[in-house]
């Protein structure tokens, strides 16, 4: 129960700092981790940008392992796989930060953020 325990504090501390950076760049982002059924953990959007920085509006769903774990506790259960293969929309598995980053805005400004978040702590 406790290794339990401690996985899932791993995960939420993932989990909340990707939900800050991302609503940190504009994003809105709701957790639905509880909701449970393969369901995946966060549904994120961003809204259209103009100008130089140009990207269309977006809404993804992301489901959120923990790096620290080995393979075998990373790959998506049964119930995962059966919601993903009847979800027409776009859906990652994401580990960090800057994978949440990357498929919202780019490498670069992932890179940016990443950069950011290690100079503030």
């Amino acid at each position: 129960d406790a290794p339990m325990r401690r996985a899932a504090k791993i995960d939420d501390k993932i989990q909340t700092a990707i939900v800050k950076a991302l609503r940190d760049l504009g994003c809105s982002v709701v957790s639905t981790a509880a909701v449970g059924n393969g369901f995946p953990d966060l549904i994120v959007a961003r809204g259209a940008w103009k100008g130089l920085d140009h990207h269309p509006a977006r809404t993804v769903l992301l489901e959120v392992k923990n790096p620290d774990m080995p393979p075998s506790k990373k790959r998506l259960n049964d119930k995962q796989i059966a919601f993903l293969a009847s979800w027409k929309g776009e859906c990652y598995r994401v580990e960090s930060v800057f994978e949440a980053v990357s498929i919202m805005f780019g490498p670069e400004k992932a890179a940016r953020v990443c950069d950011e978040i290690s100079r503030e702590q």
